[in-house]
């Protein structure tokens, strides 16, 4: 019987060059953008902003609900004078 070779589908060496030649493709067809792109920073600080009034809005709601509550109880109690 004859000896068998390639029975290997896929060798880690093999893997290994994939995963490199895919690497270098993407890298390729992509660009690294600079951290201080204007438009990055300027959108940053919009999402900041946004979600600093998200947590505010948040906040002023639930002592909103906390005095409407207190008014409730207040003016639903008889009074015992």
């Amino acid at each position: 019987m004859p000896r068998a070779t390639s029975t290997s589908a896929l060798s880690s060496a093999g893997v290994m060059r994939l995963f490199s030649r895919v690497g270098d493709s993407i890298g390729k067809i992509t660009f690294k953008i600079d951290e201080t792109d204007e438009v990055w920073h300027n959108t940053f600080t919009v999402v900041s902003v946004t979600d600093s009034l998200v947590v505010v809005c948040s906040l002023l709601l639930v002592l909103l609900q906390i005095s409407i509550s207190v008014q409730f109880e207040k003016t639903s109690t008889p009074s015992l004078v």
